[in-house]
């Protein structure tokens, strides 16, 4: 299967390869490699369906079974059947358009209300504090930076090394910003919006936000510790809802 990803920069012939020693190609929109679904355009829509389906049959499981185990059960059939999913190569389409996330963050809302056995319409926010789950969005930011932790201290494969290019260029200017934080990266610029979302688009402005503290980590899992911590610590146990058909009412301000 061969993917024809359309650039309008790049004139494309299908004639010059739509044989292979006489044999004819299948042409298709999209393949999967190692798990990952990719389609020609690129904008992981049909990845995010991908691990929509899968993680909505794992949280019927944890609706279907709620009520018969304890909530450590629970949080083991979560990270089980649902965590996996959309953890697994986060740090690559996690940062796609927002409307194709919106129902994997559905999900995850659902299953983390079967954990805590509460009703469909509660806040989901104070029961992923309780019990240590980051939000969607905050596990991208995690795992991201937990990757780019990797590649400054050279814990990571060499096509993954920032250090390698810095070395090509025989100056630190390469990726250190020209500020008072020298462990600041410079932000790179890019003229196209899907440019924008990849991952050394976006990650080195979240870094340059860390606390010199966290980034000066001794090793990778005090990093993980201290950036989790971090996030979970800017939840609330109590949140404000204006919604008076909410039933919620025990965790309202």
């Amino acid at each position: 299967i061969l993917v024809c990803f359309r650039n309008r920069n790049f004139p494309f012939n299908s004639e010059l390869i739509s044989t292979v020693d006489g044999t004819g190609l299948q042409w298709d929109k999209s393949a999967t490699f190692l798990g990952v679904t990719l389609d020609e355009n690129l904008s992981w829509e049909l990845h995010c369906n991908k691990v929509a389906n899968k993680m909505a049959q794992g949280a019927g499981i944890l609706n279907r079974v709620k009520n018969l185990l304890p909530t450590t059960s629970l949080c083991t059939l979560y990270n089980s059947f649902i965590f996996p999913h959309y953890s697994y190569c986060l740090e690559a389409w996690g940062a796609c358009q927002p409307k194709f996330l919106k129902r994997i963050a559905g999900i995850q809302k659902k299953a983390v209300r079967s954990i805590t056995k509460s009703h469909w319409l509660a806040h989901s926010e104070p029961s992923m504090k309780k019990h240590k789950i980051l939000r969607f969005n905050d596990q991208h930011y995690f795992q991201s930076l937990s990757l780019m932790y990797d590649m400054l201290k050279d814990q990571c494969p060499d096509v993954y090394n920032l250090r390698s290019d810095m070395n090509k260029n025989n100056s630190d200017h390469a990726t250190r910003s020209q500020t008072d934080k020298p462990t600041n990266l410079r932000l790179p610029s890019h003229n196209t919006s899907k440019l924008k979302t990849t991952f050394l688009s976006q990650i080195p402005d979240l870094w340059n936000k860390l606390d010199e503290e966290t980034k000066n980590a001794k090793n990778r899992k005090s990093f993980k510790t201290s950036l989790k911590t971090m996030l979970l610590n800017c939840y609330s146990d109590k949140v404000e809802c204006s919604n008076p058909r909410c039933t919620d009412q025990r965790s309202h301000i």
